[in-house]
């Protein structure tokens, strides 16, 4: 296989590379180095060294040079610039390429928009890029300014991986302490139940499962015939590991959406009690009320033959008469009520 510095240089023509966000290069003991953007890179400068290059994939410009680039195999090519929004992973040639979600940095911190990070792998170099700022990569950005040394490329795309388990392991800890709140609220009898925000919480708690169960899939159906294994060894990245982590996380993630479930069953059950209370109220209020309803309407009939419409006090016997049918009525109401408890058929 030609050299891998072949694949950053067109025809030997050494240049700044469009699109390249940042670069490291990293020596025989791991040491990081940073690299301009806009200046050419050597990568032959030194045999013993490895790089680190992330390439903006919005930039038309990557997407160009990319696209030409010498001695990439066609398959890790359009992986790096597939627009697909899923998990994958593939090793042609002793390269490993792959897209792994991720999740978007905004300005002000991580929102709940995910995005995926795609890479390609070779012995001497890791390329990455994504269309948006994702977090873990700008994480591990952040480490390797602050000196964290990367014995290998295999082992930076490892600690990548270990960054994205662990910014859902921050997440669903988040949501968990969302659904505490939200539990310890709905214990309170007098909380009103219809801001709690818990269909906000379950909708982030599925977006975060649907990552971790794509994951786990994908790491789970690796086909020995497809080199995948042999290229993930060779780069000393632990898959059973991550897969394990992974699996961790979403099994966390499938007994947060059972909790979920449960505290909707509970919300649901608290709004058809104060439903049923209203309705209770209303009955009742219309059964008081339908007595008088029916005095007035009587009186307020326009023929001829009606009593008191000659009296002076007419007005104030028929309200006399719609207050004593009320009274009636909410006498019969109670009778009928300790009646019924004492068969058993209402508490």
């Amino acid at each position: 296989m030609p050299p891998v510095q072949a694949l950053f240089w067109l025809q030997a023509e050494k240049r700044a590379l469009p699109g390249l966000v940042w670069a490291w290069r990293f020596g025989p003991t791991g040491a990081p180095a940073p690299l301009a953007p806009d200046q050419p890179i050597d990568l032959d400068a030194a045999p013993s060294d490895w790089f680190w290059l992330h390439f903006d994939l919005l930039d038309m410009r990557a997407h160009g040079w990319l696209t030409h680039a010498p001695y990439l195999p066609d398959s890790a090519r359009l992986m790096l610039l597939s627009a697909q929004e899923h998990p994958a992973l593939q090793a042609k040639d002793g390269v490993l390429a792959g897209a792994l979600p991720d999740i978007v940095r905004e300005m002000d911190d991580r929102s709940e928009q995910s995005s995926h990070l795609r890479f390609v792998l070779t012995h001497n170099a890791l390329v990455t890029g994504g269309r948006h700022v994702l977090q873990a990569t700008l994480e591990l950005q952040k480490a390797i300014e602050q000196g964290q040394a990367m014995a290998a490329p295999g082992a930076l795309l490892q600690s990548i991986v270990d960054q994205i388990a662990a910014d859902i392991g921050g997440r669903l800890h988040i949501l968990s302490d969302g659904f505490d709140k939200i539990e310890d609220r709905l214990l309170v009898e007098n909380t009103a139940i219809d801001n709690l925000g818990l269909a906000r919480q379950r909708r982030h708690l599925v977006r975060v499962h649907r990552r971790l169960a794509g994951l786990c899939a994908l790491l789970e159906r690796t086909d020995p015939a497809s080199g995948l294994e042999q290229a993930v060894a060779r780069q000393r990245i632990d898959i059973q590991h991550c897969l394990h982590r992974f699996s961790s996380l979403d099994h966390e993630a499938m007994a947060m959406l059972e909790r979920g479930r449960l505290l909707q069953d509970e919300i649901a059950t608290r709004l058809a009690t104060e439903t049923n209370r209203h309705l209770h109220a209303l009955s009742i209020l219309t059964a008081l009320l339908l007595p008088p309803s029916l005095v007035f309407g009587i009186f307020g009939m326009n023929v001829g033959g009606l009593p008191l419409g000659q009296t002076h006090f007419g007005i104030v016997i028929t309200l006399a008469l719609a207050a004593i049918s009320a009274g009636l009525a909410f006498g019969s109401l109670r009778r009928l009520t300790r009646f019924l408890k004492r068969r058993g058929v209402v508490k």
